[in-house]
């Protein structure tokens, strides 16, 4: 699959997740039903929080220290 075609439908399941959890108002309801852990789906709501769409991408982790 190309790699951009695979980032964008993660990022539409994660806004998916979301927006179930948002319509049901249970999150633990919607973890379970898309089987997703709930420390994940707070990751991914500070971030839709923090910054919308563009905070559900998902970041290179980056070196504590470079020699």
């Amino acid at each position: 699959m190309i790699k951009e075609v695979r980032d964008t439908l993660k990022i539409e399941y994660k806004m998916a997740v979301l927006e179930y959890a948002k319509l049901c108002g249970n999150a633990s309801r919607a973890c379970r039903a898309f089987e997703v852990p709930r420390s994940s789906f707070y990751e991914w709501k500070k971030a839709f929080d923090a910054e919308g769409k563009a905070g559900l991408v998902r970041k290179k982790p980056a070196a504590c220290s470079h020699p």
